[in-house]
């Protein structure tokens, strides 16, 4: 069982399908720090307290993601290419997280699934696991 946790940010605008919404009050940034999640196209979450961020891409191409259950995932802003179930990220080989996970033995984002409701956003399922 994954236990995500509710960061609280601070700031101005809240950014949301490429249009800024006024912010009514602190924004919620939800953290993982181990296990099964899942995220909606265009949502990010925290990995561990190490701000490692990770974000169902909205260049993804919802054809692809129907027919293929292919997508893209960025980590810390970094486009590694297309992804799909059974996809194992090594967190500790990626640019942008090999050194803020160095010291851990083990630290990876496996993709599980990833699944379009009729009609509805694309939800991706993944499982993380650093030690």
């Amino acid at each position: 069982m994954s236990s995500v946790k509710p960061i609280l940010l601070s700031g101005i605008f809240l950014i949301a399908s490429g249009a800024a919404l006024a912010q009514q009050g602190p924004a919620k940034l939800y953290r993982v720090d181990d296990g099964i999640f899942e995220l909606k196209l265009g949502q990010s979450i925290d990995l561990t307290e190490r701000k490692v961020l990770v974000n169902f891409d909205y260049h993804s191409r919802l054809q692809s993601i129907a027919e293929y259950k292919t997508f893209r995932v960025l980590v810390n802003g970094w486009y590694g290419g297309d992804v799909h179930p059974g996809v194992r990220l090594d967190l500790k080989k990626y640019y942008s997280t090999a050194k803020i996970v160095a010291d851990t033995s083990e630290c990876y984002l496996d993709i599980v699934d990833v699944a379009t409701p009729k009609g509805g956003t694309p939800v991706a399922t993944f499982r993380f696991s650093c030690r």
